[in-house]
């Protein structure tokens, strides 16, 4: 903080001189440096409740902003998710975001569970919401019957009951 000295003539009143040093403490604390290094914040992710389609791939995403860049870890049930364990799981570069590529030979259900995503920099770590990741029930599966009728018997409505997300 700097400050200044008055010649004696124009020394301010006491009343008026906390007032000047707030000032200049205001005007020196928005002088910031542009290097300031920041702790990591989650800018995007998954929803909470992240219903997967098994005809897609599986996208579990995590953005962060930080000064320096923040690198990215993942656990999955509460435990370390190691993904240069598994060749289906790939994370895209400069993101936390994971990419399960089910297309090729996975299967959802495989991948179901409470995903966590932390972002971590010199100054600190933010992390994401639980992210429950979970197939939707039948999804997409149909079963068609035949039903033959005679010429001239009774029709009855039939009960149609179609794919429903159930919450657990």
């Amino acid at each position: 903080m700097q400050l200044k000295i008055m010649p004696k003539k124009k020394r301010l009143s006491a009343g008026r001189v906390p007032l000047i040093l707030f000032l200049c403490q205001m005007i020196s604390a928005l002088d910031v440096p542009l290097d300031l290094v920041q702790p990591p914040t989650i800018t995007q992710q998954s929803p909470k409740d992240y219903i997967i389609d098994p005809r897609e791939n599986i996208v579990i995403q995590c953005e962060a902003k930080g000064k320096p860049p923040p690198s990215f870890s993942w656990t999955r049930n509460g435990t370390h998710f190691d993904i240069d364990k598994d060749p289906l799981v790939t994370m895209k570069a400069g993101s936390g975001t994971l990419v399960i590529n089910i297309l090729s030979e996975g299967k959802a259900e495989t991948y179901e569970g409470v995903y966590q995503c932390t972002a971590r920099n010199e100054r600190g770590a933010a992390i994401s919401n639980n992210i429950v990741v979970r197939p939707s029930s039948k999804w997409g599966l149909s079963t068609h019957w035949w039903i033959f009728v005679k010429h001239g018997s009774e029709v009855r409505p039939l009960l149609c009951h179609p794919n429903t997300i159930r919450s657990r």
